[in-house]
């Protein structure tokens, strides 16, 4: 059997997996977006930091399941100190609501969330929602799944009534943009039906 600690970071591994595998295959609308200019240098320095980040995300999974006996805090602590550099400088160079700086945003809030730390994850997923809404608008799966994250976020906190009316809107985007036999739609509509009776039972 597993002791409390391997337990522990284990499951935060498979946390930060999942948060970014659930961030990937996203279909909807496409957006238009006029790439500012952006100098060859700044260009480079911002592939290198998201690549630098996305290395250590990988290197810190790697060290979970390798060594879960092992205190690694500081190396996920990296992965989001690499995320914000990255996010810092793409609001720079491109822009708040270009699509790269929002990408940048959800790597930093799903590194975030795979560390538990609702507290930063919400404050970076309310600029993140909206900025989306401007950017790409109501009713984009991005949009969605950010409703969705920050629904489940907020419940944590016990900020039932806001995370309700997030969940709600996220169930029902997804019945509109895939259907109710669809992932999304269920799991927006699990958490929505587990909000409800967290308030009736209060």
């Amino acid at each position: 059997m597993l002791g409390a600690d391997m337990k522990k970071t284990s499951i935060l591994a498979l946390s930060l997996l999942a948060v970014w595998f659930c961030g990937t295959g996203l279909k909807g609308q496409t957006t238009t977006q006029t790439t500012p200019a952006i100098t060859d240098a700044d260009k480079a320095e911002l592939d290198r930091l998201n690549d630098h980040a996305a290395k250590l995300f990988v290197e810190a999974i790697k060290e979970a399941l390798e060594k879960p006996r092992s205190s690694n805090m500081e190396k996920y602590a990296e992965v989001v100190q690499g995320h914000r550099a990255a996010l810092t400088l793409s609001e720079r160079v491109l822009g708040a609501e270009h699509h790269d700086t929002l990408e940048s945003r959800m790597n930093l809030v799903n590194s975030l969330r795979g560390m538990r730390k609702q507290d930063e994850a919400v404050k970076e997923l309310r600029e993140l929602l909206k900025a989306q809404e401007h950017a790409l608008g109501v009713e984009h799966p991005k949009v969605l799944q950010s409703c969705f994250y920050l629904a489940v976020d907020l419940e944590t906190q016990k900020n039932l009534k806001e995370a309700l009316e997030l969940a709600q809107r996220a169930e029902a985007g997804w019945q509109k943009l895939q259907g109710t036999d669809h992932g999304y739609f269920k799991r927006a509509k699990m958490v929505r039906e587990r909000i409800e009776a967290k308030l009736k039972a209060k």
